[in-house]
């Protein structure tokens, strides 16, 4: 039949349904019938279906799709059901079509299928996928006969949702009655994964390294006008995908700096439409007495230079504190750069929420793309291939790092974020850039590389017409430009006069003071025991912090028994003094008798050990 299809998902469980209305029956003894509760975003109410062998696919989804270098108009949703309908429904095919879309999704796709193709035995199958970067969260948690799925943290803070996990966003999950939750093997990422060289290989082939005359050293790099005419075209699609035709307003999380101030460029000069009006928000922590934070002012300044409307906000200790603990409950792994990132995310959010903007973008994901951290530079220094890859890295792993604050965030606020520099055409692009080391004078002419200060986004802006302030301006860490990082000294003094902080060493305050905030929340960390000073000192620094630590791995030596055998009875002895479970599956040491002060693990069994805390203990 055809497919219902449910738009603006925010969480979903699915379970076996009991036969003739009494719970309790065996799973074994089903005809696969699935009752589906699903919770739209801002509704207290939960949508009820029953799935059948005889009834329709069930479609829910929240954010748009598009495929590669197809232009600006997303997939119908009703297009994707329509393929999704034609295919077996098995993990390698379903995972191969969904690492052909891209944009911001997250869809849960259930139907009915036959085990033998016949009559035989019948269930049905819920499919789980987002994009492969992971722009929306996936947080995944399953029983014997029900599967859940959320995009918040906290499964919306209903009674079925609890220890969810978030899950990998290139990786595809299947749940059904006869079988439970299951998973496959990452989807190849811009090279990265087994399955693939492809970002990589494409690179390698289509843009050269830096000339041999000129190696990596810094200087000149030529770009032909229609190289960069091809990335700023990209970037303005980008753009228009984040912000469709016809929209009236969005916002801007502004700092002032190049990649805020190049969106603004684009989005004034009527790249996303005549009528569309962009204001620029821009948070920081003020306190009386302290010079104006750096992002207020730079902003103020370039928003000036470029007719753009602008709202600031700045607030004092009292309101710092009141975002930490707005803030706290939401994000995962709660720790100090993410409180003082989050503290200006959601301040800025609300801001713009207050104004009526209910769609606002980032500039996050520039400085992964284009080659913008002091990391970059050594990988830029290597090559082409190392810094793709380096970068590709990044990429991989912003989707718990970055992107889970930034959508809990501005779900809280009430807004939409969306991410123009994360645009896969874009990234592409990006990742084949030529390399070199950036010079120390941004203001001179940039140069056409990847080169650790994003040189070819800074000769992009200059040929839009970005002002030379933006253009010029180097990286500054949005919890350093809004000084919110300065906001965590005082209001850990605070709380240590009012008694609010945790038990802990004095040493270790300020981390303490993350895990005080009531609802943070940390994931289970295991500890690598090697048997010496440094384990046992990371594991103090990680009780002292209330991060919690979910079993011991043994260390092991390759060729070597007797060390062996005591590296594990000193692993033992540590974790029961300790309280902790300890982990079957040794960490072996690649070589026996290996250099002490850089010792090297051999990497299949780590990744073994790692694997087994994860399935056994829930590590993240």
């Amino acid at each position: 039949g055809v497919a219902e299809v449910l738009r603006g998902v925010a969480a979903l469980r699915a379970a076996v349904a009991a036969e003739g209305g009494a719970a309790g029956v065996d799973t074994a003894t089903l005809r696969g019938a699935i009752e589906v509760e699903i919770w739209l975003e801002g509704s207290s109410q939960a949508a009820r279906r029953t799935l059948t062998r005889c009834s329709p696919s069930l479609f829910a989804a929240r954010g748009a799709a598009f495929r590669r270098g197809c232009g600006e108009e997303p997939v119908p949703w009703e297009r994707v059901v329509a393929d999704l309908d034609a295919l077996p429904l098995e993990a390698d095919a379903c995972s191969e079509y969904v690492s052909g879309l891209h944009g911001a999704f997250w869809f849960a796709y259930l139907r009915s299928w036959r085990r033998d193709g016949g009559g035989g035995s019948a269930a049905a199958c819920l499919f789980l996928a987002t994009d492969p970067i992971g722009r929306i969260p996936l947080w995944l948690g399953s029983a014997a006969s029900s599967c859940v799925a959320s995009v918040h943290k906290d499964g919306m803070q209903l009674p079925a949702f609890s220890e969810l996990r978030q899950a990998c966003p290139r990786v595809t999950h299947f749940w059904s009655a006869c079988e439970g939750l299951s998973s496959n093997s990452p989807m190849p990422f811009h090279g990265m994964h087994a399955r693939g060289q492809v970002g990589l290989a494409r690179a390698a082939a289509n843009k050269p390294t830096a000339d041999a005359d000129n190696g990596c050293k810094p200087g000149a790099a030529a770009a032909s006008d229609d190289a960069v005419a091809a990335l700023e075209s990209l970037l303005v699609q980008a753009v228009r995908r984040c912000v469709p035709s016809g929209t009236k307003r969005v916002g801007l999380l502004f700092s002032g700096g190049l990649d805020s101030g190049l969106l603004a460029r684009l989005i004034s000069r009527g790249d996303v439409g005549k009528d569309c009006t962009c204001t620029g928000y821009t948070a920081g922590f003020h306190p009386a007495g302290r010079i104006c934070p750096e992002d207020v002012a730079a902003s103020k300044s370039a928003a000036e230079a470029m007719g753009l409307e602008w709202c600031a906000e700045t607030v004092d200790v009292d309101g710092a504190g009141k975002l930490f603990r707005d803030c706290a409950p939401v994000v995962a792994d709660w720790n100090l750069v993410k409180a003082s990132v989050a503290m200006t995310l959601l301040a800025a959010c609300r801001l713009a929420a207050a104004h009526g903007d209910r769609v606002v973008l980032s500039g996050l994901g520039s400085e992964e793309a284009f080659a913008g951290y002091q990391r970059h530079v050594a990988a830029c220094a290597e090559g082409q291939e190392s810094s793709a890859r380096d970068r590709a890295l990044g990429l991989a792993q912003m989707w718990h790092r970055d992107l889970q604050r930034d959508f809990a965030l501005a779900s809280l606020a009430g807004v939409e974020i969306r991410y123009p520099y994360l645009d896969e055409d874009l990234i592409d692009e990006a990742l084949s850039l030529p390399t070199r080391v950036a010079s120390e004078d941004l203001s001179a002419a940039s140069q056409w590389a990847a080169d650790g200060a994003k040189g070819a986004l800074r000769v992009v802006a200059r040929r839009a017409g970005a002002p030379e302030q933006v253009c010029a301006r180097k990286k500054r860490a949005a919890q350093y430009g809004s000084r919110f990082h300065q906001a965590l000294t005082p209001l850990a003094a605070r709380w240590s006069a009012d008694g609010l902080l945790r038990d802990g060493p004095a040493k270790f305050r300020l981390a303490n003071l993350t895990m005080s905030a009531p609802g943070a929340s940390h994931g289970p960390v295991a500890l690598l025991y090697t048997s010496g000073l440094d384990s046992a000192q990371a594991f103090v620094a990680l009780r002292s912090t209330h991060a919690p630590v979910a079993c011991v791995i043994p260390p092991a030596w390759a060729g070597d028994d007797q060390r062996s055998a005591e590296g594990a009875r000193a692993a033992r002895a540590f974790a029961r003094s300790a309280g902790l479970p300890l982990l079957g599956r040794a960490a072996s040491y690649a070589q026996a008798g290996s250099d002490e002060a850089t010792p090297s693990y051999d990497k299949d069994a780590l990744l073994a050990s790692l694997l087994e805390a994860r399935g056994q203990y829930g590590v993240e």
